[in-house]
């Protein structure tokens, strides 16, 4: 599945950040602060680093992150431009008494991939953590670890579409 980029004037993305590990090594990780680039370029920069491994055969676990930042106006209530479980079938929402952190996870395309979006409000802003891992069990046959990060930004980009509300998505078009 090809799933088209947002044509938004303004990218609610503060940054990307992908992570592997393989073998007995530390996770190689990087983070891509804004402006966002568009996922072409991210996913360049996810093959030159796999390219710097690529005597491994497999990895152990695989994360691509999306860290969105909207500005909340006068009278905003956060948690009517977003949308939470159960409007995501298979979500589960988990809120963590005495924060304004919730949290919701679901099964990605990704065969034992997870999906975890994190919401909570700064203030002014409100903040969106949307995050896919791999399944730490199964390894991933290095041919295949381009692909799982495709497959993890369709579910990112889905699920945004998902959760964020039309109010919201408007304000990125001006």
């Amino acid at each position: 599945m090809k799933i088209p980029p947002h044509s938004y004037t303004q990218s609610p993305v503060e940054e990307v950040c992908f992570r592997f590990s393989y073998g007995m090594h530390a996770p190689v990780e990087t983070i891509i602060p804004a402006p966002y680039p568009g996922w072409l370029v991210i996913r360049e920069k996810i093959e030159t680093v796999l390219e710097s491994v690529s005597a491994n055969k497999t990895m152990k676990s695989c994360m691509l992150r999306y860290t969105d930042v909207f500005a909340l106006r006068e009278g905003d209530i956060p948690h009517n431009l977003i949308y939470v479980a159960p409007k995501i079938p298979g979500s589960e929402l988990f809120s963590a008494s005495g924060t304004s952190l919730s949290e919701i996870s679901m099964k990605g395309i990704n065969h034992g991939s997870v999906i975890i979006i994190r919401f909570t409000q700064e203030k002014d802003r409100m903040i969106l953590i949307f995050e896919a891992l791999s399944d730490r069990k199964q390894e991933i046959w290095f041919d295949s670890v381009l692909q799982w990060f495709d497959f993890a930004r369709e579910d990112i980009h889905l699920l945004f579409d998902l959760v964020v509300s039309d109010e919201l998505k408007e304000r990125l078009l001006i």
